[in-house]
């Protein structure tokens, strides 16, 4: 323990023992959901006890969120394969809002820096220390400045009850200052809960889980996704067969062999995947509907890439009886 500040060398030990965390993984053998949960569990913990200190430099944060992101989508290598389908800020959003849940370093930091100040006894407080808090995270809840006495007379009409005064801490239930009510109170700021929450909640793989959340954020790489990021494609849908630019409607909704699968799980009448979705958020007591839905999803896409890259494709009945089996099989194991 020292009382100085780290210098740059200590830093990039922190940044090494990040990095170096990744030699030990057969990063080839795991999936990305795999490696989302080994970012949130094991690298997104190493700088804890640093950030229960200091307050780590932007460079230091830039290098801990790049190992992060390409071992998400790249396998860790760093000109390896792999295109980052969700923005950082996205991935760093809790699961209720869309995001992967990943810890944003930045404002987990400021969270666990700020328990340091709640410690201190009042008359030792710095409201110099309240002034670095970034005000649109509203952690100083005063709509006047701390600079004016405006404060003060709005606080003459406040009727007080009796008893010794004390500090309390409004985000949480019994009034005590905790890091996770903070982090939270940070990383909502300004944002509102996602729509479609119970993806994370399916009996479904996390596998599966994931690729529904990449799909509601338009993220797959259909033909569509891919004329964007200005990669050439032939224009044509591999399930069933028209000539016409594959977009995530037309793969899971309007084509003709989705459309026909369907019917035959007896959902037919589907207008888009925006109906989709609302059908699948509306049945989150049903496991076995909400199951079999979530399994069809994933399964059309599996079959398209079949087709794509193994040329092996099967036919409709075949698809349908698949999807039933492995629907069955998450219900008891997930």
């Amino acid at each position: 323990m020292t009382d100085k500040r780290p210098d740059r060398f200590a830093f990039q030990q922190l940044i090494d023992k990040v990095a170096l965390r990744l030699s030990g993984w057969k990063r080839g053998l795991i999936s990305r959901a795999g490696r989302i949960v080994l970012a949130s569990s094991v690298l997104s913990m190493i700088p804890i006890f640093f950030m229960s200190i200091f307050k780590l430099p932007s460079w230091v944060i830039t290098q801990i969120d790049r190992i992060r992101r390409n071992f998400i989508w790249k396998g860790g290598m760093t000109n390896g394969s792999g295109l980052h389908l969700l923005s950082w800020d996205r991935v760093c959003l809790p699961k209720q809002c869309g995001g992967l849940g990943l810890l944003n370093i930045k404002l987990h930091n400021i969270s666990l820096l700020l328990r340091w100040l709640w410690r201190l006894p009042p008359p030792s407080r710095n409201i110099s220390l309240l002034h670095a808090i970034p005000r649109r995270h509203e952690l100083v809840p005063a709509p006047w400045s701390l600079e004016d006495d405006s404060w003060f007379q709005a606080a003459q009409n406040i009727p007080l009850s009796p008893g010794i005064d004390k500090l309390v801490w409004r985000w949480t239930t019994n009034g005590k200052f905790s890091v996770a009510s903070t982090y939270k109170q940070l990383i909502l700021a300004g944002k509102h809960s996602f729509q479609f929450v119970n993806f994370w909640k399916l009996k479904v793989p996390p596998t599966v889980k994931l690729f529904l959340v990449l799909l509601c954020h338009g993220r797959i790489l259909t033909q569509e996704q891919l004329l964007r990021r200005n990669i050439n494609v032939d224009p044509q849908c591999h399930l069933c067969g028209q000539l016409v630019l594959e977009t995530s409607n037309h793969l899971f909704v309007h084509c003709v062999f989705s459309s026909s699968l369907w019917s035959m799980l007896q959902l037919p009448g589907l207008e888009d995947l925006q109906s989709l979705f609302e059908l699948l958020n509306a049945l989150p007591t049903n496991v076995r509907n909400s199951t079999l839905i979530a399994t069809a999803i994933s399964g059309l896409w599996l079959e398209r890439n079949s087709r794509i890259f193994r040329d092996q494709r099967r036919n409709m009945q075949a698809v349908h009886d698949w999807m039933v089996h492995e629907a069955t099989l998450f219900m008891k194991s997930c």
